[in-house]
């Protein structure tokens, strides 16, 4: 009723009289009505297509995070390129009350929660998805705050920044949730804040407090951004210059005489990079940290933006050689309702080709490959070392591939195929490449092999290196349990069984422990034991006589296939054909349906280095096998020199063979020599 008086009396207030007919004022209510709806929907359209944009990347940066980057690649390489102890979480008191005993301790003990469930892939995207979506909501709360327009450009800035930072394969998770808790803050700051000057001034004063407790000394952004917004934003000097000295001060009188610490460790976290992120993804940090304040003063310096806005178009007019072309342009760019899905799909290929470009594809190589093979899942290994083979030159690449060869049954086929190179060994680890990953690497090596004592020393140092690594945890509890030592693997189970993700796996095998203290029923333990070497002593390893530990092995138990194989791949390796020809009547016992590839090429080698003919009859050769040696052999005596010869048998296909490998000390290369 009081909305048709109301718009009665507009209409009576515009012709100076009360309308002549009824009509007249539904005519007007109609009228009205319209109006505001238009309004509305030119309201909501906005917010409607800021919704379905917002939707979009976000989905698009979930699946990139996904199956792209991989968030289980992260947390794989903790231990690697992380420090573990850094992120380290168990259960119970120690870890928390270690943690809150610090500044930032808050903040770590959320980030080493968090941290392993970066190894579920889908969650871990999840995890990093609302994590930067929060970084995208806080853009648009600043650009509020302050009276501008929300842009569409601005607010994925923070999102393709922390995608930037995950490209190296570190886990700058600390360093992020430090930011958003001096951005949670900051809002709370601006919205809570009373108008009197002392209330303020005491509520700015406890929340720096809070934001250097929780989050340490980067939770010092937050009096940064509250100096930017109530000086330059509102004008309010003295309140700003309270804010930046309560940033200077606090950390002395928190962190100096209520933690006890020193000047430095008190300060230095401000501008320093957290442990857990590498020193070149700071700058992405440091840029990340700056991005905010500079949002929040875009309402200052928006003169000075359209000054220099205006100069470029017209820059762009000259350029276009028509003025007309450069107003279209800027105005495009600069409008939000036109053609805001090109913009769109322009701002989504952007950040991939940022969020490309920063991506170390070659880590991202070597931990897929290493993930893969850490959870015997051989065949995927294979097929992620095929797509990159040039890369498995890397000593931790080859070792990985050699081992999947060898569980697929193809190493005595196919071991030429990838990079190898004479003279280097690469299951010697040099101490300087000694990670926990390549402790483990080698240990897990070593037990299958049968030498379970090293297999346990190298367990214990990657253990003492970086901490209670779950994976390593579990492979010391299998070592006890090959050694009949059940209740010392119930002590790592336990261990294990603090761990957040790997508690089931940790109770069933206690479970079974309990009802078998040996596990004879499992053919994986069986097996094991089988092979061990019964005078294993912990200085026995591959790292001396190679030839004499692998024979041991083959004495203690002559069907322990792994170490005939790895002893054929030591002859192939150094050059010793007539070694695998002598060892050739070992094959039946292995199981072998036919001669190898490279232990036939091998014959042919051996055939050749000690001017005897060809063999014949004597062995079963295949017929592709003799083509291609007779094919070598002819390069070899019609070319000129070394370097004819190994281009020739590159361009013939041949640099996969043994052939290539002996005669010029490299293998796997393509025509293009890589």
């Amino acid at each position: 009723m009081r909305a048709i008086l109301a718009d009665t009396m507009a209409v009576w207030d515009r012709r100076g009289n009360l309308p002549n007919h009824p009509t007249e004022i539904c005519r007007s209510n109609s009228v009205n009505a319209s109006q505001r709806d238009t309004a509305t929907n030119l309201e909501l359209a906005p917010l409607g297509r800021r919704r379905i944009e917002t939707g979009i990347f976000f989905l698009l940066f979930y699946l990139y995070v996904w199956l792209v980057l991989d968030t289980r690649l992260v947390h794989h390489a903790i231990g690697i390129v992380t420090p573990y102890h850094a992120l380290a979480f168990t259960t119970g008191w120690a870890v928390f009350h270690d943690c809150v005993s610090r500044p930032g301790g808050l903040v770590e003990y959320l980030a080493r929660f968090v941290s392993p469930f970066y190894g579920v892939g889908w969650l871990g995207a999840a995890i990093l998805t609302g994590l930067a979506w929060c970084t995208s909501a806080v853009v648009d709360a600043l650009q509020q705050i302050t009276g501008q327009t929300r842009g569409m450009v601005i607010r994925y800035g923070p999102p393709v920044l922390l995608l930037a930072m995950h490209g190296k394969y570190d886990q700058p998770l600390t360093t992020f949730l430090s930011l958003l808790v001096a951005l949670a803050l900051f809002l709370i700051y601006q919205q809570l804040a009373l108008r009197n000057a002392v209330t303020r001034g005491v509520f700015l004063l406890a929340l720096s407090g809070a934001a250097y407790i929780i989050a340490g000394p980067k939770g010092l952004w937050f009096p940064i951004l509250a100096a930017v917004y109530e000086w330059p934003i509102n004008g309010h000097a003295g309140r700003g210059v309270m804010a930046l000295v309560s940033a200077l001060l606090l950390p002395g009188l928190l962190g100096i005489l209520l933690f006890r610490l020193s000047v430095r460790e008190a300060y230095q976290g401000l501008l320093q990079p957290a442990e857990g992120m590498a020193e070149g993804d700071w700058l992405y940090a440091l840029v990340l940290y700056l991005y905010f304040p500079m949002v929040l003063t875009g309402a200052v310096l928006r003169p000075l933006a359209e000054t220099c806005w205006r100069s470029c178009r017209e820059q762009l007019a000259v350029i276009a050689g028509n003025p007309s072309r450069g107003e279209s342009l800027g105005r495009f760019l600069r409008r939000g309702e036109s053609r805001w899905s090109i913009k769109l799909a322009g701002i989504c290929l952007a950040a991939g080709v940022i969020a490309w470009s920063t991506l170390h594809a070659d880590t991202r190589f070597a931990l897929l490959l290493d993930f893969y093979c850490q959870r015997e899942r051989w065949h995927d290994a294979l097929r992620t070392a095929d797509s990159r083979p040039h890369n498995v030159a890397y000593d931790r690449n080859q070792r990985n591939v050699l081992m999947a060869l060898y569980h697929a049954g193809r190493l005595g086929d196919t071991m030429f195929s990838y990079p190898q190179a004479a003279g280097k060994d690469p299951f010697l680890v040099p101490q300087a490449e000694r990670d926990v990953h390549a402790y483990l690497q080698e240990s897990r090596f070593y037990l299958e092999l049968g030498l379970v004592n090293r297999a346990e020393k190298c367990a214990y140092e990657a253990l003492a290196g970086t901490g209670d690594l779950p994976a390593v945890l579990e492979h010391l509890a299998m070592i006890q349990i090959v050694k009949d030592q059940p209740e010392a693997a119930k002590v790592f189970l336990n261990a294990l069984g603090k761990k957040p993700l790997h508690r089931r796996v940790a109770a069933d095998m206690l479970e079974r422990l309990e009802a078998d203290p040996r596990l004879e029923s499992d053919p994986r333990v069986r097996q094991l034991r089988r092979c061990r070497l019964s005078e294993d002593r912990v200085s026995a390893s591959l790292d001396g006589n190679r030839e004499e530990s692998l024979r041991a092995l083959l004495d203690q138990n002559p069907d322990n296939r792994m170490a005939f194989e790895f002893l054929m791949v030591h002859y192939l390796r150094i050059v010793r054909p007539g070694q695998v020809v002598e060892a050739l009547s070992q094959l039946e016992r292995f199981g072998y349906s036919e001669i190898p590839r490279h232990f036939q090429e091998a014959i042919f080698v051996h055939a050749s280095l000690t001017n005897t003919p060809f063999p014949r009859n004597e062995y079963r050769l295949d017929r592709e096998t003799q083509t291609r040696a007779t094919a070598f052999f002819n390069i070899l005596g019609r070319s000129s020199d070394r370097e004819e010869a190994k281009q020739r048998a590159v361009e013939a296909g041949l640099s996969d063979s043994y052939f290539f490998y002996c005669w010029f000390g490299v293998s796997g290369w393509n025509s293009h020599g890589e």
